[in-house]
């Protein structure tokens, strides 16, 4: 992951989605015990700068 731009907490709490501005992707890890650990997946964007989770309709 090449420049973590923002991330942000899922309203679970439960995962962490992390933007990579000059990776263009966004990467998620599980958050637990205070730490996060990667999951792997990884979405390619070009350059996401603002991670937001809105609310459902």
């Amino acid at each position: 992951m090449r420049t973590p731009r923002n991330f942000n907490f899922d309203p679970t709490g439960k995962w962490v989605v992390i933007g990579s501005q000059d990776g263009d992707s966004v990467h998620t890890a599980e958050w637990s015990n205070g730490a996060a650990k990667l999951t792997g997946n990884i979405l390619k964007v070009g350059a996401p700068v603002c991670i937001k989770f809105l609310p459902k309709p």
